[in-house]
């Protein structure tokens, strides 16, 4: 931690912030211990709450969508289709201000922009 710049923070202090946020160790897919957040102690994502804030804009292409976020909400959106679980979406891949969607089928890339809109609240 000092090599961080925090001289003055002990590992009981910073034990004791990893806990109070929700943060658990668990092993990657590579076997590695790793901290991440508890998924049972994160709310359910709500997609009523302000989307259209969120959102900048959402474009497809013959083989994908692709939603534009403002900076820090991408993920924030990926979770909201995540959690809906929409069976034509085979994947979702979020960065912090980019959500990559992967249609199940590309022939029905256009249906998933809209089911994606419509999931969303944004017609």
């Amino acid at each position: 931690m000092q090599l961080h710049g925090f001289e003055s923070i002990s590992q009981s202090t910073v034990s004791r912030l990893l806990k109070l946020l929700g943060v658990i160790k668990i092993r990657n897919a590579k076997g590695q211990k790793i901290y991440a957040l508890n998924p049972q102690s994160q709310p359910a994502p709500d997609a009523a709450r302000s989307i259209a804030e969120m959102v900048i804009s959402v474009e497809h292409n013959a083989e994908f969508v692709m939603i534009h976020a403002v900076h820090g909400y991408g993920r924030a959106v990926a979770r909201i289709l995540d959690y809906r679980a929409l069976p034509e979406i085979l994947g979702v891949v979020a960065g912090s201000s980019i959500v990559w969607i992967a249609p199940r089928e590309v022939q029905k890339t256009a249906q998933v922009h809209r089911r994606v809109m419509q999931t969303l609240g944004l017609h």
